[in-house]
């Protein structure tokens, strides 16, 4: 799950320059390139229920943000684990935004990675560079 990524970096639907991108687009020449994406909602905290749980996303509020009920969602995370897969969430801001690592340890991720585990250069309000 990529969040924020534009055709602009995808090898295939326009020349990625840098190596990181070159080599995040590998999945494209091995056949497995997708066009057409709909957003699961206009916040990334809806986008993780969606994709994570299969909770849709709501006009006036994210389930994320509800103790007692986003622990009762299923998780793809935790179906993956039990047959053998791990699990990272990487995120350069604050995890604890919009409840979201209480979600992500409610899923079952082995190890999430926040903003403490990159070197910072420069910091913005949505993470850092």
């Amino acid at each position: 799950m990529l969040e924020s990524w534009t055709a602009d970096v995808i090898e295939p639907l326009r020349e990625a320059t840098a190596a990181w991108h070159r080599n995040s687009t590998r999945p494209c020449k091995d056949g497995l390139l997708f066009t057409n994406f709909y957003s699961t909602g206009f916040r990334t905290e809806q986008g993780l229920c969606a994709l994570i749980s299969g909770f849709p996303s709501q006009p006036t509020t994210t389930i994320i943000r509800k103790f007692g009920k986003f622990d009762r969602l299923p998780s793809v995370v935790r179906t993956l684990d039990s047959t053998g897969y791990s699990s990272r969430y990487y995120y350069a801001g604050d995890i604890s935004f919009a409840n979201t690592r209480s979600y992500l340890d409610a899923m079952g991720f082995d190890k999430v990675y926040d903003e403490t585990a990159f070197p910072i250069k420069h910091r913005t309000v949505g993470g850092i560079r």
